[in-house]
């Protein structure tokens, strides 16, 4: 076992007999800790430097604080004094205290009451000394722990958050107890409570030889074991053959044994890959193997991995590994697929290499001068608070600053204002919903005015989004009202939807059925292009509102196949990961939103993406033609022209409009996404001219069926199929 040493920051606070001077020392058999004016250095026992401690930030207070003396408390302990920059109202003091492999570290804090208050949290400074090798991960390591539900799917829940950084071979670990938004750069968060008279709080920071990031942070997760699946492609998405990924398992604890069972299963559900093996750590703490997928044209799995140690007792991991091959867009331009909440496409070019596999062509927010050459194109999304009305003095500037932003960006859309009409107590009281669209067509009309000043005639602007149960039509008929219809270009709208598949018409919260509704509704006010710009497949597990995983890629690729019908302009999937913008690449389990990825977390794929990247291919330059009705039937066809041929997307209702219901003791579950749920297959027959008819099931699987006497048997279910040589 390699050594695991922790500093611990503590509330404890020492009083005993002190003495002051500079150039202080104290050291137990593991640690030396020194005074450097201004600093205090953190070494192992031969001196060599690790860290050192210092300057603090009291954040929403507004100040920093530098160490102006050191007292020596004991052998072991140090009491450090700081100064509070423009604060001479403002005392703290910092315990450190040597104690085996722990520093003890404790803050306290003394203000006026007020100031007491307005503390949430303090920063502390991890700062390089000179002669180290210090290297910190300027992100929080945010770490989930995955947890299984008997009879559901299994999630991720939210574990440690952790500033991470090295100095050689000793990996440190910092866990964050305040807001880990401070911790940027070399910046580390402790949360704080009021005590007395005083604000107090706590930190706790690891480190540990030889260790890597996930290790480390998994072993501050009280795990036994570190679980790590990966592969070496983008995405973890392969392009042909057979797909390989690498399993990383490490005993993070005084564990000297344990069993590793790593299981793959594809989209049917077939078991692909069943490993089993007792581990020995005793002599070696870490072990790894790669293992190969079978070979495919094209299909997704989903991977586990776990370790069991002698109670039982699991700790393990998830991922998903996907076969998509190449393909060329013939008629991109006319794609009408974008992604909302990307988290900064500009920054990773990647992504936008994925996005063009996938034909996303749109961006709903960025900027359009880095993201088109990758093949993208960005609007701009801004906003103001609607309930704060508009002031010509105060807001003027800010609108030109929006209106800067879309110069330099050169986006070909403005989209200002989200979802006035529908947030907080809008959705039903009528006389604060008239009042915000009344501040919008302030702000609308000043925006116009000012564009029009600088001669931006290039530039659209879409309404504000509304949202809500089968749309908000009753607003659009509030800007109408207000004279403001003709300084919109295009309408904005994100059709919600729970409990219903993506096919559902009506009121309610269905999508085609807000879409339907929506459409009617400016029909009738004057045409203009609609722009859904959050399309939701939101798969938060075993919650009976959201999809799961699977049913998610069957309500993707309607929400798009209706999209195309409905002659919506673009198609925005909210959003491309899970994720939620003010914790990126975090992992909150509780917020519906979080779950709306087409990937997950660790930006591998869902099904969800594999049905985008299907019905994307298929409608790559298609035309609308029909939907086709069938008598006392719950068949259902949509019929499209294309270069390649005529195809229907076709499917049975049978099992009706509602999320699937699956009851395990008290609890609703969605089943796993390798599994099958529908409950009925229907088998139809269809009338053909061709020799061959070919289907391509949700996730572009492809099938060549033979025909016989101008007919041909699919068995369908709720799940869409793509079918090319039908005849209606």
């Amino acid at each position: 076992m390699k050594i695991i040493k922790s500093f611990f920051v503590s509330c404890v606070l020492f009083c005993s007999s002190v003495f002051a001077t500079e150039n202080l020392k104290i050291q137990n058999e593991h640690f030396k800790v020194e005074y450097k004016k201004p600093n205090v250095v953190v070494c192992d026992v031969v001196g060599k430097p690790f860290f050192e401690l210092g300057k603090v930030h009291l954040y929403y207070a507004g100040c920093f604080g530098d160490i102006k003396k050191v007292e020596v408390i004991d052998n072991t302990s140090l009491r450090l004094i700081y100064t509070i920059k423009k604060r001479a109202d403002v005392t703290m003091e910092t315990i450190l205290k040597l104690k085996g492999y722990d520093i003890l570290l404790s803050y306290k804090i003394s203000g006026p009451e007020k100031f007491n208050k307005r503390l949430e949290g303090i920063t502390q400074y991890i700062l390089k000394t000179k002669s180290s090798n210090l290297n910190i991960n300027k992100d929080v390591f945010k770490h989930g722990v995955w947890t299984r539900v008997e009879g559901g799917t299994s999630y991720e829940k939210r574990g440690a958050y952790c500033k991470v950084f090295s100095v050689d071979n000793t990996m440190f670990a910092v866990k964050i107890t305040g807001n880990h938004y401070y911790c940027r750069g070399e910046r580390c968060t402790a949360g704080l409570k009021i005590e007395g008279n005083n604000v107090v709080g706590s930190l706790c920071i690891n480190s540990f030889d030889g260790y890597r990031d996930f290790e480390a942070v998994s072993a501050i997760d009280k795990q036994d074991y570190a679980v790590k699946i990966s592969t070496e492609k983008p995405f973890n998405i392969f392009e042909g053959g057979s797909p390989c990924f690498k399993v990383d398992v490490s005993s993070v604890s005084l564990q000297k044994n344990g069993k590793l069972n790593v299981k793959a299963y594809d989209f049917d559900g077939k078991l692909v890959c069943n490993f089993e093996k007792d581990l020995d750590f005793s002599k070696k703490r870490d072990y790894s193997k790669v293992f190969n997928l079978p070979a495919d044209k094209r299909n997704i799995f989903f991977v586990d991995a776990s370790m069991k140690n002698s109670e039982g007792v699991e700790c393990f991991t998830r991922t998903n590994i996907a076969i998509l091959p190449p393909h060329k867009y013939k008629n991109i331009e006319t794609s009408r697929l974008g992604i909302s909440g990307n988290f900064k496409i500009q920054d990773y070019p990647e992504i936008a290499k994925l996005w063009n596999r996938l034909g996303i062509r749109l961006n709903r927010s960025g900027d359009n001068t880095k993201t088109k050459p990758l093949g993208v194109i960005s609007f701009l999304g801004a906003g103001a608070n609607p309930d704060v009305p508009f002031d010509e003095k105060k807001h003027i500037p800010e609108i030109n600053k929006i209106l800067d932003k879309l110069e330099q960006t050169k986006a070909p859309w403005l989209e200002f204002g989200n979802e006035w009409s529908t947030s907080g107590k809008a959705r039903r009281d009528m006389k604060l919903k008239f009042a915000r669209a009344q501040n919008y067509a302030k702000w609308l009309r000043a925006i116009r005015a000012e564009m029009q000043k600088r001669g931006m005639n290039n530039v659209k602007i879409m309404s504000v989004a509304t949202g809500g149960a089968g749309g908000d039509t009753k607003f659009y008929q509030m800007l109408y009202d207000l004279g403001i219809w003709d300084l919109m270009d295009a309408m904005c709208f994100h059709p919600g939807r729970g409990y219903w598949t993506a096919d559902k018409t009506g009121g309610g919260w269905t999508y085609l059925g807000g879409v339907q509704n929506m459409k009617k509704k400016i029909k009738e006010l004057g045409e203009k292009p609609l722009f859904l710009t959050e399309v939701y497949a939101a798969c938060q597990p075993n919650v009976y509102w959201c999809d799961s995983y699977r049913s998610a890629a069957d309500n993707l690729m309607l929400s798009v196949v209706y999209g195309y019908v409905e002659d919506i302009a673009g198609i925005f999937l909210f959003k491309f990961n899970d994720g939620i913008s003010w914790d990126i690449n975090g992992v909150n389990e509780k917020d519906r939103e979080w779950h709306y990825g087409i990937m997950l977390r660790d930006f591998s794929p869902k099904p969800s993406m594999m049905a985008c990247a299907t019905v994307a291919e298929h409608l790559d330059g298609a035309k609308f033609v029909r939907v086709i009705n069938f008598d006392n039937s719950t068949l259902k066809a949509c019929e499209f022209s294309s270069q390649r041929g005529t195809f229907h997307v076709v499917y049975d209702r049978k099992d009706g409009y509602a999320h699937m219901k699956f009851k395990v003791g008290d609890n609703l579950v969605h089943k796993e996404p390798w599994i099958n749920t529908w409950k009925s297959h229907v088998e139809h027959e269809f009338s053909t001219l061709k020799k061959n008819v070919y289907t391509y099931d949700v996730i572009g699987r492809e099938r060549k069926l033979k025909t016989k006497n101008g007919k041909v048997k699919l068995t369908l279910n709720g799940s869409p199929t793509i079918v090319y040589g039908l005849s209606f």
